[in-house]
């Protein structure tokens, strides 16, 4: 900035003792902030930001499904992932119990 009195630069202490982690959203706010400073200072030249291979790029919905999150192997049959199932015999029929339910 020709005034040196605003900047985009982010200072902060990593890990969780400190100022948490650098995350998608921090780059997102730090992006915008600086192209509002080169929108102000600079209307009529084109830019070009650069940010380096970081952690970021694998950035996910927070709603979204995570492989990392996912058990590596998968369970015994019996216990389909703790989703309650019918029992079947080995021609696909639904088995009862006693009490008549399936």
């Amino acid at each position: 900035m020709p005034d040196g009195k605003e900047e985009s630069r982010v200072l902060f202490k990593v890990g969780k003792n400190w100022e948490e982690y650098f995350t998608a959203d921090n780059i997102v706010k730090q992006a915008k902030k600086a192209i509002d400073i080169l929108q102000k200072y600079y209307p009529d030249q084109d830019h070009v930001l650069v940010y380096n291979n970081a952690s970021t790029h694998q950035k996910w919905p927070d709603s979204s499904l995570s492989a990392c999150k996912m058990p590596k192997y998968t369970l015994k049959p019996e216990s389909n992932w703790l989703v309650k199932v019918n029992v079947i015999d080995t021609k696909g029929r639904q088995i009862y119990a006693p009490n008549g339910k399936v």
